[in-house]
């Protein structure tokens, strides 16, 4: 199976020399659409579930690397 590269536009791309964040296991996630694109409530395995925005042109972007895979 390949690597998934996370999407990240180039402005936010963190400094590679930096070390990134801990890696955890997915627990949930769930899509809701509304006006202007979607939310997505995310949680890890024992820890907190964070909510994001996704424009439409991001959930896309997501798909279209979850194609790829």
């Amino acid at each position: 199976m390949g690597t998934i590269t996370p999407y990240m536009p180039a402005s936010s791309r963190p400094d590679p020399d930096k070390t990134m964040a801990k890696l955890q296991s997915l627990e949930t996630f769930s899509l809701h659409e509304h006006d202007n694109g979607y939310r997505l409530l995310v949680s890890a395995v024992g820890g907190d579930a964070i909510y994001v925005e996704i424009t439409p042109a991001q959930m896309d972007d997501i798909i279209d690397s979850l194609d790829a895979a």
